[in-house]
C-alpha cells in the first residue's frame, strides 16, 4: 500500500510533466490535496510528495524555455526583481550559518525557498488567457466541497481512514482531533494536518465568493461550496483562518458587492452567525477563538496576546545572536524545540507566528527584503483595484489572508494553498490590462 501512494505521487509528477497550462495547474493543486506531505517518496534524500510534485512543475516549465520567457517578460520589472533579492537572502543566510557546512545550508536554503515565495511562480506560469479560469472556478468548487466535507464528517464520526492510513505507512503523527471530543478540535480531512485543512479552506472560500460572485445568491452549488467551506474553516481548530477569513470576507463585499448586494450579503450573514451561535455544540467549539484576545486564564498554550508578547521577548533575544543574517534554516526545531525547559517553562511553545521564525532564523535582511516584496505585489494590486476589480480583489484578499495567518500561527504548508493562486490572481490582472490595451489600440 505505502508503494501504491509512491506510485500515485510519481503518476501525477508525469502528468504534470506532460501537461500544460491549466490543466497542469489543476494535476498540481489535486496531487497536494490528495497526496500530502507527510507521504514520503525517498527518505535519503528527504523528498515528500509535495516537493516532488512542485519540482516536476519546474521542471515542466524549464524544458519548454519560451513559456517561461514570455510570462517572464509580461511581469513587470520589480516583482521579479524582488522574487530574486529574497532568494538571495537565503543564500546568505545559509552561507551565514555556522552549524552546517556550507553545502548542506545550501541545501537547507533552497528547499525552503522553492517551498515557499517560489510556488508563486507555479500559478503564475499556469494562466495563458483569462478564459481558462473557467476551469479553475469549477476545480475550486468541487475540491472545496469535498475536501470540506469529508474532513466535517470524519470530524462528525471521530473517524478519519485516510489519515490513519497514512500515519500507519509512513510512520507519521496528525493532530486530528474528533469534534466530540471535550477539547479544542482539530480536522484534517485529506491534508493531514489542521491548520492546512483550515487555511486550504478559508483560501478556497475566498476564491470561490470572488470568482462566483455574480453566482452565489443565484445558484445552489457555490452556496453548498461556501457553506462547507465556512464550516469547515470554523471547525478545523485554526482559529487564525478563522478569524482572517472572516475579515477578507468583508473586504471582498466592500469592494466589489453593490449596495444592495452589500445589505443581501450582511443580512446572510448575520443569519448564518446567529445560527451557529445559538447552537450549543457550536459555540462551545467556537468559544476558543476569543482565547486568543485574552490576557490571563490560559486555555491553550501560544494562543493569547500575553503568551505572544512574551514569546517575541524570547525570540528578541536570538534574533540579537545574529541580528543581521539570522541563526541560521530550522534553528527553532533542530536546537530550541529539544530544549524542553525553554520550550515548556519560558513559554515558547506555539510559537510558529511567521514573526518569530523570521526573528530567530531569518535575520534583519530576510525580514526587510520579504516585507517590501510582499508589499509591493500588494501595491501592485490595490492600483488596479478600479481597474481590474475582481482578479485584483481576490489577490489582495488571499495575500491578506495568508499574512494575517502566517503571522498568527506560521506558514507551516499553508504557502501551498496561497502562494500559487496569488501568482495566479497577479496574471490574471496583467493578462487584463493587456486585452484591454489591444481593444483600446
Amino acid at each position: 500500500m505505502k508503494y501504491l501512494f509512491i506510485l500515485l505521487v510519481l503518476l501525477f509528477s508525469a502528468a504534470i510533466l506532460r501537461y500544460t497550462g491549466m490543466k497542469r495547474f489543476v494535476i498540481y493543486l489535486t496531487g497536494i490535496l490528495l497526496l500530502p506531505y507527510a507521504v514520503l517518496v525517498s527518505a535519503h534524500p528527504h523528498i515528500t510528495s509535495n516537493e516532488l510534485l512542485a519540482a516536476a512543475f519546474f521542471i515542466s516549465v524549464a524544458i519548454r524555455p519560451q513559456e517561461a520567457v514570455d510570462a517572464i517578460r509580461k511581469c513587470p520589472w520589480y516583482i521579479w526583481a524582488g522574487l530574486l533579492l529574497v532568494y538571495l537572502a537565503h543564500l546568505m543566510t545559509a552561507v551565514m550559518d555556522n552549524r552546517l557546512p556550507v553545502g548542506s545550508a545550501m541545501v537547507k536554503a533552497h528547499t525552503h525557498f522553492f517551498d515557499s515565495f517560489m510556488l508563486l511562480a507555479i500559478g503564475y506560469f499556469s494562466l495563458y488567457n483569462n478564459l481558462s479560469l473557467h476551469l479553475l472556478r469549477k476545480f475550486l468548487l468541487w475540491a472545496g466541497i469535498v475536501v470540506a466535507g469529508y474532513g466535517i464528517v470524519t470530524g462528525l464520526i471521530g473517524f478519519d481512514p485516510y489519515t490513519q492510513l497514512i500515519e500507519r505507512l509512513f510512520n507519521a503523527m496528525s493532530d486530528f482531533t474528533p469534534l466530540r471530543g471535550g477539547g479544542r478540535t482539530r480536522i484534517c480531512s485529506f491534508l493531514f494536518n489542521s491548520h492546512g485543512f483550515g487555511f486550504f479552506c478559508a483560501a478556497c472560500f475566498v476564491s470561490i465568493f470572488v470568482l462566483y460572485r455574480k453566482d452565489i445568491l443565484h445558484k445552489p452549488l457555490p452556496m453548498v461550496a461556501l457553506g462547507a467551506l465556512f464550516v469547515g474553516t470554523a471547525l478545523s481548530g485554526s482559529r487564525s483562518s478563522f478569524l482572517a477569513l472572516i475579515m477578507c470576507s468583508v473586504f471582498i463585499g466592500l469592494v466589489t458587492f453593490s449596495s444592495g448586494q452589500r445589505f443581501k450579503a450582511l443580512v446572510a450573514t448575520v443569519i448564518l452567525i446567529t445560527t451557529v451561535m445559538l447552537t450549543p455544540f457550536m459555540r462551545h467549539k467556537l468559544e476558543p477563538l476569543m482565547d486568543t484576545f485574552r490576557t490571563g486564564e490560559v486555555q491553550t498554550a501560544g494562543s493569547n496576546l500575553e503568551l505572544r508578547k512574551n514569546q517575541l521577548d524570547i525570540a528578541l533575544i536570538f534574533h540579537r545572536k545574529s541580528p543581521t543574517w539570522g541563526n541560521g534554516f530550522d534553528y527553532f526545531a533542530e536546537v530550541l524545540v529539544p530544549d524542553q525547559e525553554l520550550i515548556i517553562n519560558e513559554g515558547l511553545m506555539g510559537a510558529e507566528g511567521y514573526l518569530f521564525i523570521l526573528l530567530i532564523e531569518g535575520g534583519n535582511v530576510q525580514i526587510v527584503l520579504i516585507s517590501v516584496f510582499l508589499l509591493t505585489i500588494a501595491i501592485y494590486l490595490f492600483c488596479h483595484l478600479r481597474r481590474n476589480p475582481i482578479y485584483a480583489t481576490w489577490g489582495l484578499a488571499l495575500l491578506g489572508l495568508m499574512v494575517f495567518v502566517a503571522l498568527a500561527s506560521g506558514m507551516s504548508i499553508n504557502w501551498k494553498y496561497s502562494l500559487p493562486l496569488i501568482g495566479m490572481a497577479l496574471k490574471a490582472v496583467l493578462n487584463s490590462n493587456k486585452e484591454k490595451t489591444a481593444i483600446t489600440a
